[in-house]
């Protein structure tokens, strides 16, 4: 895989840490397929859902992929953008209590519930953990969190960032809202937090980024005492 156009900004293959990503929805499967375009490579896959219509317009997914599980799904097209391939790890399943979380993680579940429950129980606190990606996504706005965890000062500030699943934006009919190119610009978000955590040594330099996309209007922080 020739990747001279952004070996010099970062190389995918000085990283040695498993890449986790929970969740391959609306930011997820898209987290996964800029990975694999770079040449990330040793990546879990952690989603229980098949892929259905309305996952389409928002999606990495094609109508040939509605009925397969998601991560089969992805995990497809992964191995097709990295010519010398790419090991993906197929987890169809919740990740809970019992499952070993290491390395990088992005958080990216449908519920605030889930990811509250996931970080409570495989995140917090854990010292093979080296980064925790989260984001949350609007139609017209994000909120992208980059965590260390084992840091005290990060861990006391973002467990108050989470909310109950009803504040989530619904149509009428009382399905939740989501635009694609929100959903593509949160994942590179996510992905760029990568970036710049690796090229400077570790260093979180943005614990909680906002943005919105009407206006362009952006808050980025990092988290004090």
């Amino acid at each position: 895989m020739d990747i001279s156009r952004h070996r010099e900004i970062i190389n995918p293959y000085n990283l040695k840490d498993k890449i986790t990503i929970i969740g391959c929805g609306a930011t997820g499967s898209w987290v996964a397929t800029i990975l694999a375009k770079m040449g990330f490579n040793n990546i879990t896959l952690y989603d229980f859902d098949k892929v259905e219509e309305h996952n389409l317009p928002n999606q990495n997914y094609e109508i040939c992929d509605v009925g397969k599980f998601k991560v089969d799904a992805i995990a497809e097209k992964m191995k097709k953008y990295n010519d010398e391939g790419i090991d993906v790890t197929k987890k169809i399943e919740e990740c809970n209590a019992k499952s070993n979380l290491e390395g990088i993680v992005f958080l990216l579940t449908d519920t605030m519930k889930s990811r509250k429950e996931i970080y409570e129980n495989c995140i917090k606190n854990n010292p093979n953990v080296r980064l925790l990606i989260e984001t949350r996504m609007g139609v017209d706005q994000a909120m992208i969190y980059t965590i260390s965890p084992t840091d005290y000062t990060c861990l006391k500030n973002y467990s108050q960032k989470f909310y109950d699943d009803d504040i989530a934006e619904t149509s009428f009919c009382g399905t939740s809202l989501t635009l694609l190119p929100t959903a593509m610009s949160v994942a590179s978000q996510a992905v760029w937090q990568l970036i710049d955590f690796l090229n400077n040594d570790d260093i979180i330099n943005n614990n909680e980024i906002i943005i919105n996309y009407r206006n362009m209007d952006s808050f980025k922080q990092k988290f004090e005492i």
